[in-house]
Formats: C-alpha cells, sequence, structure tokens
C-alpha cells in the first residue's frame, strides 16, 4: 500500500480529527477544517470524499503555553489506487494556518 501525505497540522482536542466515518456536508467541513489547519501544500495531492485516509497523531507541546496537554501534532495521508507507484512531489508551507 502506498499512502500520499496529505496534510500536517497542530490541534486541540476540540477539532474531531479522527471522526470515523463522516459524510456529506459533515465530511465536506472536516476537510475544509483540515485544510485551514495544514501547515504544508503537497501540490497536486487532495483529499476526496472516496479516499481511505490514514491519521496519525501524537501529543504536542510546542505552543501549549496552559499545559493543558490538549494539543495534538496530526499527519494524514491518503491511500493511494492499487498498482500507485511513489512519485515525485515538491512540498511548501502554507501562509497561515489556523493554530489552536
Amino acid at each position: 500500500m502506498i499512502f500520499g501525505i496529505t496534510a500536517c497540522f497542530i490541534t486541540d482536542i476540540e477539532f474531531d480529527y479522527i471522526a470515523p466515518n463522516p459524510t456529506g456536508e459533515e465530511l465536506t467541513n472536516f476537510f475544509e477544517q483540515v485544510a485551514k489547519k495544514n501547515w504544508l501544500a503537497f501540490d497536486g495531492v487532495a483529499f476526496g470524499e472516496e479516499d481511505t485516509v490514514l491519521t496519525l497523531s501524537t501529543c504536542c507541546w510546542k505552543y501549549d503555553m496552559e499545559n493543558t496537554g490538549d494539543q495534538r501534532l496530526v499527519v494524514m495521508a491518503k491511500l493511494l489506487p492499487e498498482g500507485a507507484v511513489a512519485q515525485d512531489f515538491s512540498v511548501h508551507l502554507t501562509a497561515d494556518p489556523e493554530m489552536p
């Protein structure tokens, strides 16, 4: 299986980044929130309604000024179609990601 990294961001636990099966408008809103928070722009890679998404997260203390333990570093990737091969891509920082 080959996954294409699509998002990397820091959020607090109020954003439900691990919602199991959002659909319709809920899914659209979810992808919009991810796009607002995303630190990195991966050229040519975007989420779609039919994608299988892998989400990895860990605790993040860098921006947790109040030591709540409620912030997470999240990396999201989508499963590429069977037979896909790794391809070159470019990544750049986004201008103004939404921070917790």
